[in-house]
Order: C-alpha cells, then structure tokens, then sequence
C-alpha cells in the first residue's frame, strides 16, 4: 500500500510544475481541484499511487459518473468527466518524468462523448423586429452594420477592418486570416442601398474605414459589440454577441435554400466540416416542425 502523505506533496509538486512551464492559473486551479478528487477516492478505496492500473482508473471514472454525482444531487457533464481524464492522464506524465512511475495508465481511458451544442442564433421575427427598432442617434450606421452582418456573415474584425476600398460597386472584398486571404461577397439591392445611405451621410472623412464613431475614427470592435448590446435591449430580444449575427446570417441562407458550399465561400469558412454545423440546424428545425405537426394533428396509432 502506499503512503497516503505522499499523495498532498506529489500534487501540490506537480501543480507547482505545471505552473512554471507556462501553463494558465485557471487550468491549474482546474486540475487541482479535479486531482484532489481523485486523491480523496485513492485513500477512500485504499489504492496505490505507484501500482494503480487502468482497470482501476476508470473505477474512478464510473465512480464520478455515478455514485459521486448522485451524492453531490448533480449530474456531472461528459465534458467535465473528460477535464478531470486530461488531467489524470497530466499528473501520471509527471509521475512517469520524475520516475515515480514507468507508466502512464490513464493514457488508455475512454473519454466520454460529448454532443456539440448547435449555435446560438436569432429567428426570423427577432431579426426583425431588431431592424425595425434602429432609432435615434447614428441610426443609418448602426442600421447599415445589422444589414452587412445579417446578409453576408461576415467576421467582427472583418466588419471592423473593412475599408472603403473594398467596396466595389455591389461586391465587397472581405480580408481575413493571416495571410491576407480575401473572398468576394454580393450585397442584395435592399443592403447596398442601406450602406450607400450611410456613406453619404458619413461625408468626406479623412478615414479609410466605412464604419466611423463619433470622433472620425473607426470603429472598434468594442464599440460594435456594445452598439449591438444596446440595439438589442432596445428592440426586445435576447441579449447575444454580435458573432451570433454570423451564426444568424448562416442559417438564414440555409433556409433561404442556398447550397451549404455556397455559404462555406460566403462565411470563409477553410473546412466545409465548419460550415455543416448549420445544416445541424435546420435538423434540428426540422424535427421540431414534425414533432409539431404530430400534436396538431393528436393522433396516436
């Protein structure tokens, strides 16, 4: 058996380790936390550090899917199940690099499989009444930055970064990535009338940015995210980021039948794996639509 009063010092040298190679002090409070844990169930079960097996990991593991969760009145998340697996498989790596292990039985654990969460976006009526709801002061920018985000899914930082050179006629060449790459975007007649209305009454400014703030300068991505904070309050509809107007661009060319390559190019997406998480989307709609139309109809066979 080994000694319980080496499982405090091996951890808290370990933490100190990670620390001093670079690592995050939230990770390290992370992996503290899921370590002692598993610390606490070495000593309840009178396991040994030095010979405990993977047999005997995932002991652990079902012990926390289980009889830890109902214990504690919460059910752990798959993704938190895997954290503490990431930092199990850590600790033992250390134990290997100082020799107080040969191996690393964690390294054979299953992670738990995790469903990704389908992206957050706003629904026909909430776009909306978002656009109907633009008053007051800087009205057409604000107006014209909803109109360009909505119909095109650009990035923030390309909505921010686009200069006034690239707009050309009904096109707009967007630039993004490191390298400078760029890919061209139509507007529809209603969003380039919008943004044609703003640049007139934007003026003759010295800068090369479409979107100004109030002091002739462009505006920052700060500034657009607070702007659409403030829209949205105004307008009545769930506060989200203003990358949820990417997410709302997309499914909204999905539903307007536009092919899903079509809206890879349009959101410069590199991998079409990126761009299918909206036909997920529409799944997803669409079985809610059938499940409704089964209460409609209230028959049950």
């Amino acid at each position: 058996m080994g000694n319980f009063k080496d499982l405090d010092v091996l951890l808290e040298q370990f933490l100190n380790y990670y620390r001093t190679n670079g690592k995050s002090e939230n990770t390290t409070k992370n992996y503290k936390v899921d370590l002692q844990l598993f610390m606490d169930y070495i000593v309840k079960h009178q396991l040994d550090l030095k010979s405990i097996n993977t047999q005997e990991l995932d002991g652990f593991k079902s012990y926390m899917v289980l009889e830890y969760s109902m214990a504690n009145g919460e059910h752990l998340k798959p993704s938190s199940i895997n954290r503490m697996l990431i930092a199990m498989r850590q600790y033992f790596k250390y134990l290997q690099y100082i020799g107080y292990r040969q191996d690393n039985p964690a390294l054979l654990l299953n992670t738990m499989k995790t469903h990704k969460a389908l992206p957050e976006y706003f629904k026909l009526e909430q776009v909306r009444k978002i656009l109907t709801s633009i008053e007051g002061e800087n009205k057409e920018r604000d107006t014209a930055i909803f109109f360009v985000f909505l119909m095109t899914g650009m990035r923030l930082s390309e909505l921010t970064g686009l200069k006034l050179e690239n707009i050309r006629d009904d096109t707009l060449r967007i630039i993004h990535g490191k390298g400078d790459k760029e890919r061209l975007v139509s507007l529809d007649d209603q969003t380039l009338e919008i943004l044609n209305t703003y640049l007139k009454i934007r003026g003759d400014s010295q800068s090369k940015s479409v979107f100004l703030t109030d002091r002739d300068s462009g505006i920052s991505t700060r500034a657009v995210q607070e702007m659409v904070k403030r829209r949205l309050i105004q307008a009545g509809v769930p506060v989200m980021s203003a990358h949820k107007l990417r997410h709302t661009a997309a499914t909204l060319m999905l539903q307007g039948g536009a092919d899903i390559r079509v809206i890879q190019e349009a959101l410069g997406h590199a991998n079409i794996k990126t761009t299918t998480i909206y036909a997920h989307v529409n799944e997803a709609q669409k079985k809610k639509a059938a499940q409704d139309t089964q209460k409609l109809i209230g028959v049950t066979i």
